[in-house]
């Protein structure tokens, strides 16, 4: 028995090169209408990256990737992360490089946002406790049958 020979990949020297519809990046087919899972490394391109560097890039064929088992409602909800909007802050209008996170009562917020919302509701949390410290002192302080004692003093000094 032979061994089969694999033919080597075509390699593409830059992206002009590349012909459309036949091979895709991981990441392009990751992006699709309907999200695929590459198949076997089909050929590279040697072009430049993000950053201007040049790198050689691996590619698949587009008919050799089956899609992804992503459901529509999926697909749906990372289309609205993705979109421009998504990345607004309701409070503040900020844009963080992290999308904001939802909330029932306010909409997505930013982190500075949200730690704000948490300070006020503590806050508001506080006020309610210190009511309930001023009913209780006068529901002690009213009660005339049983004397009260100061264990400890603190004075502060006020400028």
């Amino acid at each position: 028995m032979s061994p089969t020979i694999t033919p080597p990949r075509p390699h593409f020297a830059s992206w002009r090169d590349v012909l459309d519809g036949i091979y895709a990046t991981e990441t392009q087919l990751k992006t699709m209408d309907l999200p695929r899972r590459p198949g076997l490394p089909a050929a590279t391109v040697k072009a430049r990256d993000g950053a201007g560097r040049r790198a050689t890039f691996t590619l698949y064929r587009i008919d050799e990737s089956t899609p992804t088992t992503a459901t529509a409602a999926q697909l749906a909800a990372a289309r609205r992360r993705s979109t421009p909007e998504a990345r607004v802050c309701a409070d503040c209008g900020a844009r963080p490089d992290r999308a904001p996170s939802a909330s029932d009562t306010h909409g997505p917020l930013c982190s500075a946002c949200w730690h704000i919302l948490r300070l006020r509701n503590r806050q508001a949390e506080a006020a309610r406790e210190r009511q309930g410290a001023i009913d209780t002192a006068r529901a002690l302080l009213s009660a005339v049958a049983q004397p009260l004692v100061v264990l400890h003093a603190d004075y502060t000094g006020c400028e």
